[in-house]
């Protein structure tokens, strides 16, 4: 869903399709592996505060939702480089967040019934490939700020659904 809204918007401030896709594809692809290596490394045995980081998601879906028109104007006349690498570094913030809750869901469910794993990969391609139908037609239904303000409500809704499930355990993320 993000990465529909985001190509969409970062297409106005980039101008060409192509240096948009690349940019925005490759920067999200990056950083939540990034996001994902470093939850196993760093999070391996730790209690993780799950909020904080369903929380930085959904914030900065929001600032970068309702904040790209200025953002947008301030670099309009600047040379693309520049703004490719701005666009980067805004997509990098959430991307890099993005990335560590399904491997901390999965090493969650790893000591639980092997079916609930593959479960919880099924749920996870259906709502990639759901979410990116959705992104179009609430798109165009109203707009795509509101695409923003739901992807936001979505991690916000995981991270309840995540906390109850976890309540203070210590959790660990998946093996690679």
């Amino acid at each position: 869903m993000m990465q529909i809204a985001l190509i969409q918007k970062f297409t106005l401030l980039l101008g060409q399709p192509v240096y948009t896709l690349l940019t925005v594809v490759s920067t999200m692809l990056v950083f939540s592996g990034l996001g994902s290596w470093f939850s196993k490394k760093f999070f391996s045995g730790k209690k993780i505060r799950l909020n904080i980081i369903f929380l930085a998601i959904a914030v900065s879906i929001l600032l970068i939702g309702f904040l790209n028109p200025y953002l947008f104007s301030a670099l309009t006349r600047t040379d693309i480089w520049l703004r490719v690498v701005v666009s980067a570094v805004v997509i990098a913030v959430p991307s890099f967040f993005m990335g560590m809750p399904f491997p901390i869901g999965i090493g969650m469910l790893s000591d639980s019934d092997k079916g609930v794993t593959a479960l919880a990969w099924a749920v996870n391609g259906f709502f990639s490939v759901i979410g990116s139908v959705l992104a179009m037609i609430f798109a165009m239904t109203g707009g795509f700020r509101f695409v923003f303000a739901f992807a936001a409500a979505c991690y916000l809704a995981a991270m309840f659904f995540a906390m109850k499930r976890s309540g203070n355990a210590v959790l660990k993320p998946a093996k690679a």
